[in-house]
């Protein structure tokens, strides 16, 4: 029988010289076709950045394109996107949609999966850092084989999703999107899908399974593309799920740091983590000393001290809301808390505000 799967790899196989294994040298971008199942000639986009490396694990996205007359193919998308991609130094794919320009096609679903196993089989990609990008139809793409795939990815980015509320992204679909991050955007001025249709039910059905989400409204922008800052923004976006997912992995491991017999402080994870509202810090104090318990974003400002008072040996416990010192919320995201007693080094854990 006639393996899909496999079948593409081995077609990618004879194509040596097309796609070359490159290393931290040149950009490389490749467009191509070959048969798959009913289409002789199924296209696909593919860029390497120049800061690619061979064996060494390199992050990859899925990027899926819209139902567009000009956007709706792999090449453009491709060109869209090689400026985002070369900047955050990412492998990435971009499947064709083909003449009906939808890219979840059962057709495209297989094509797809194809193309990730094709990917990984020639180039040195992490698996725990491959992410998925949709604009539109590409989009609700995302969130249908992203979410049916959940292994798969790290993190998602969504554009203006062609969806209407969550009919196409049912119970079964969220309930595996519970602690992957989303990144959700939309334009206000939206004509074609809505942000009280496409937007607003899938971040409150998201954030209800558990999954945590951050989200932008794009003010003027319709139902395109093409907004203003749109490499600056599709990068903030990927450097906040790519840190979320880091953080996820290291905070969903029981990881009791050692205990060090000149260590003044001992600082435990907070829990909840993540947490929308309140999360509980527990520490302890070996010794009389200054103690002062801070909390970074990811660009290392402080934007809390919670405590900076002298206390006694013993342990503690206290509860954060996720405020800022001004007493605003802070944006959800990734942060770094940490405990200094005196001089000494301080102690650090992670934590995740949920939006």
């Amino acid at each position: 029988m006639h393996h899909p799967r496999l079948g593409f790899v081995l077609f990618i196989a004879a194509m040596g010289l097309m796609l070359p294994i490159r290393s931290a040298q040149a950009q490389t971008r490749i467009d191509s076709s070959f048969a798959f199942q009913t289409d002789p000639a199924k296209k696909f986009a593919l860029y390497v950045p120049s800061g690619y490396e061979a064996g060494v694990a390199n992050k990859a996205i899925l990027a899926f394109h819209p139902f567009h007359q000009v956007w709706g193919n792999s090449t453009t998308w491709c060109d869209i996107l090689t400026n985002f991609a070369e900047e955050n130094n990412l492998l990435m794919i971009c499947p064709d949609g083909g003449a009906d320009l939808r890219v979840d096609d059962p057709i495209d679903i297989a094509f797809t999966t194809a193309l990730l196993d094709s990917l990984r089989a020639w180039y040195t990609v992490d698996l725990d850092k491959t992410f998925i990008l949709g604009f539109s139809w590409g989009g609700r793409a995302a969130y249908t084989y992203g979410l049916a795939n959940p292994d798969v990815f790290a993190g998602f980015i969504t554009i203006g999703s062609f969806i209407n509320g969550t009919t196409q992204v049912g119970p079964a679909l969220l309930a595996n999107s519970e602690n992957k991050p989303f990144y959700i955007m939309h334009g206000d001025s939206d004509a074609i899908v809505n942000l009280e249709t496409g937007f607003f039910p899938i971040r409150d059905a998201l954030m209800d399974a558990g999954a945590i989400v951050n989200s932008l409204i794009l003010e003027g922008v319709g139902h395109t593309i093409d907004f203003p800052n749109r490499d600056q923004i599709l990068t903030d976006a990927f450097l906040w799920v790519d840190s979320t997912s880091t953080a996820l992995t290291s905070v969903g491991v029981e990881d009791d740091i050692p205990v060090l017999i000149h260590q003044p402080g001992i600082l435990s994870p907070n829990y909840p983590n993540p947490f929308r509202h309140s999360t509980r810090i527990t520490y302890a104090v070996r010794q009389p000393g200054q103690v002062r318990i801070q909390v970074y974003n990811v660009v290392g400002q402080v934007v809390r001290t919670i405590i900076d008072e002298r206390k006694t040996a013993g342990e503690y416990t206290l509860h954060w809301d996720g405020t800022d010192g001004q007493g605003k919320g802070l944006p959800g995201g990734v942060y770094f808390y940490t405990l200094t007693v005196d001089q000494s080094p301080p102690v650090a854990r992670s934590m995740i505000v949920v939006p």
